[in-house]
């Protein structure tokens, strides 16, 4: 009997592009667009040069900053600018693109673009399910680096021929090796952040490396009581390792068309809403001075993250992209939230008025918000779920309690309280009863990151604009084709975008990669 990770090995070495399904190597090749556009946007900083000035020099892999390197200090350095800012992509169960898409990149050449699509789709799914698996685990998002670690194995491994037992031993060595993001690093800087999800993809590059010439790891880390999914989370999803091949986790692909966390983007997408309908009413720019305050809710995940952030002081200037209300405040001072606004130069001219701003952001959770995340989670990925008990879900719970010092949301108010009985551990688990556990079976083309925001904001003169949002824009449920026109703007500079998404249809892959990074 196989392994999970043997399992997943086999499954991906034997993935054909022509099996794919063509919405699927859609996003993918948007993925690769996306991710070009994010680290184009910061291929002129001083991280940038530090890190293309680290490597060897030598190497045929090609760089955003110009010329090339070795195909390990390449995958780093386009893995760290693309996960620097939170400016990249996810899937709804985990980051897998900087990671994944950076070793594509690095193994491009001597690939035409099918192979590469394919590899990078492969990569998706094999990491998206193991950060499914993690969904319950107190430390999600970059926390987990064991899940870009394991897309840059999947990439990496395809690309460079392993076998499927070279590369269950590949994806085994890179669980052993990704390391960890603890939250002070999360929260604290997120240069450091990024110079992680780096490491983490060096270390899936090195574990293929490693494998290759006959180094075995702990191929049944994944399926012992104790191992890795055991040490990570307190309630493993198990049944996230079904499906493959039926349920694709690359449709959930969200693409972040302005820098910051996915739980943070939405009220930050509606109070840039309410900002240009204020420019359209009045013709003219909201000071923040004419600004009383602003009230935002959220459910649990943003609400969470709000909080926590609060808990940790910073002295880097990008933090900001997990810091709500003062990402608000540089919205409003620049009326813009990009790269070029999270300059240090920008940031410290504005830095008073983000501060003022900042100051009058009024931040709330709402359980209605929290109930219909769940809602939708069971109803439509619900096989995932299958499995649970009540006590892990308590396990689960009390985990992240420790891991945010105790942090609770206030109890709910009256109008709230059927929202509080619909997420009770007993009605969950009641709902999962007649689940069948394959992931094939969940309704993945309709699954939503439901962390949508209530945003009111009041003016000195006394009125007030409304705005509210369920979705960010470019993630599952989103216009398709709005999508894909934010990211070739996002990607767009001197370049021609339309040119650029044709080369990642057919052809050469290193000759799309390098029309990809260098316009």
């Amino acid at each position: 009997m196989s392994t999970t990770l043997e399992h997943l090995a086999r499954w991906a070495r034997e993935l054909q592009p022509d099996a794919i399904p063509s919405r699927v190597l859609e996003r993918a090749r948007l993925q690769h667009l996306n991710l070009a556009g994010a680290v184009r946007a910061v291929a002129a900083r001083p991280l940038a040069h530090g890190l293309a000035a680290a490597g060897s020099g030598r190497g045929a892999a090609r760089l955003v900053t110009g010329g090339s390197a070795s195909r390990r200090d390449a995958a780093r350095l386009h893995a760290v600018l693309g996960s620097w800012l939170e400016h990249d992509d996810w899937l709804l169960f985990g980051h897998t693109g900087a990671a994944g898409v950076a070793a594509a990149w690095a193994f491009a050449r001597g690939h035409q673009v099918e192979t590469l699509l394919a590899a990078t789709v492969a990569g998706n799914e094999v990491a998206g399910r193991l950060g499914a698996a993690l969904l319950l685990a107190p430390d999600r998002e970059r926390g987990q680096l064991v899940v870009p670690a394991v897309a840059a194995a999947t990439v990496a491994g395809l690309l460079s021929g392993l076998d499927a037992p070279a590369l269950a031993q590949a994806l085994a060595l890179a669980c052993v090796g990704a390391g960890r993001c603890s939250l002070r690093e999360q929260l604290g800087g997120d240069a450091a952040q990024a110079q992680a999800v780096g490491a983490a993809t060096v270390a899936g590059l090195d574990a293929v490396e490693l494998a290759g010439a006959g180094v075995q790891g702990p191929i049944d880390l994944l399926d012992v009581r104790g191992g890795l999914l055991d040490s990570l989370s307190p309630a493993p999803l198990r049944a996230a390792f079904t499906g493959l091949g039926r349920a694709w986790l690359s449709q959930t692909l969200a693409f972040a068309v302005q820098p910051g966390s996915p739980y943070l983007q939405v009220p930050l997408q509606a109070v840039g809403e309410i900002l240009d309908r204020h420019v359209k009413a009045a013709d003219k720019r909201l000071r923040a001075d004419q600004i009383d305050h602003i009230e935002i809710s959220l459910g649990l995940p943003g609400w969470s993250q709000v909080q926590l952030a609060q808990q940790h002081t910073s002295t880097d200037p990008t933090s900001l992209v997990r810091r709500l209300p003062q990402a608000i405040g540089l919205l409003v001072s620049e009326y813009a939230f990009g790269p070029a606004e999270l300059s240090p130069e920008r940031l410290e001219a504005r830095r008073d008025s983000v501060a003022e701003v900042a100051r009058r952001v009024e931040i709330t959770h709402s359980w209605t918000r929290t109930a219909d995340l769940v809602d939708h989670l069971v109803e439509v990925a619900g096989p995932l779920l299958v499995g649970l008990t009540n006590a892990e879900l308590r396990a689960a719970g009390a985990a992240w309690g420790r891991r945010s010092g105790g942090l609770r949301p206030p109890p709910p108010a009256l109008g709230e309280a059927l929202a509080v009985l619909r997420t009770r551990p007993d009605r969950l688990l009641a709902r999962l009863a007649w689940q069948s556990g394959d992931l094939a079976d969940a309704r993945l083309e309709e699954l939503q990151l439901r962390v949508g925001a209530d945003v009111r904001l009041f003016t000195t003169r006394g009125g007030s604009w409304r705005e509210r949002r369920d979705l960010s824009i470019g993630s599952p449920g989103w216009p398709w084709a709005d999508t894909v026109a934010r990211v070739q703007a996002k990607w767009a500079g001197t370049g021609d975008p339309a040119a650029a998404v044709a080369l990642m249809c057919s052809g050469p892959a290193d000759d799309a990669v390098q029309a990809l990074l260098a316009g």
